[in-house]
């Protein structure tokens, strides 16, 4: 019943702003507004994730072996049943911080599997308590399952850190953020031998976890800082006053949006 009201009110916009070209690519309503959306990708404050504390060397000091790290909601649309039965064919340590509904069947899972020992559940906290687990994780997954995942702020905290992704396929800002082969693997979505295997590969090969980090943090310090989301929104706001209420064609936009448009896809 809302979406002709939703239509409507899009198609009266002087301007959208979407957060990856992605999600505008799998959206009915977007896609058929492309020339009036524009691409600002949500931004963060890197300087609070550019050196490990030192809590990062007590949260390795009290493990041993390769350690993995996912945060979220623990929900359907996480994924993170698949990456609990990944951990069958994996010689690590998973670190998994968030809570939710899901949290008991999920422990069940990882007990069902042998691999409770290995996957610990930390529950919630606050960010600048995950700060050191990203640090000390020798790389990060993100293993959603559903485009209700629309880009995965938790990839640019880790990606901040330095740290190689593993995420998924999915049509969203998910595999747009962390690029595959380029700052980290992307696999296809509810696949416990594919998260299996990217990740087996990163572990194996340090220099390519290196390489992968390196390219995460220039990528995240180039795109998505608070600093670069806030300019580019201001100077859509401006183009918009600046034509008085006409509607923003994305080919016209001020050339910074253009640029950061550009790049995006």
């Amino acid at each position: 019943m809302f979406e002709p009201i939703q239509r409507r009110f899009l198609a009266n916009c002087d301007a959208l702003i979407a957060t990856s070209p992605n999600y505008v690519e799998s959206s009915p309503d977007l896609s058929r507004l492309r020339k009036r959306t524009l691409v600002i990708p949500y931004g963060i404050a890197v300087d609070e994730f550019r050196d490990p504390p030192p809590a990062a060397l007590e949260i390795r000091r009290v493990r041993s072996g390769p350690l993995l790290l996912a945060v979220g909601r623990l929900v359907y649309y996480k994924g993170f049943e698949y990456l609990i039965r990944a951990m069958a064919q994996i010689d690590a340590t998973l670190m998994l911080i968030g809570d939710g509904p899901l949290r008991h069947s999920l422990a069940k899972l990882a007990h069902e599997a042998g691999v409770a020992s290995r996957v610990e559940f930390l529950g919630e906290m606050q960010p600048r308590d995950i700060v050191p687990y990203y640090h000390a994780a020798d790389l990060f997954v993100l293993p959603s399952i559903a485009r209700s995942e629309a880009f995965g702020i938790v990839q640019l905290e880790a990606m901040a850190c330095g740290k190689p992704v593993v995420n998924t396929s999915l049509a969203s800002g998910v595999p747009f953020a962390s690029r595959d082969g380029l700052t980290g693997i992307t696999v296809a979505p509810e696949s416990a031998d594919a998260l299996a295997a990217a990740i087996n590969r990163l572990l194996a090969d340090q220099q390519l976890r290196i390489a992968y980090g390196e390219a995460a943090r220039r990528r995240v310090q180039s795109e998505f800082t608070i600093n670069v989301m806030v300019n580019r929104t201001r100077d859509l706001y401006e183009a918009v006053l600046n034509r008085q209420g006409a509607n923003i064609d994305s080919s016209h936009a001020p050339d910074s949006l253009r640029r950061a448009d550009a790049r995006s896809r």
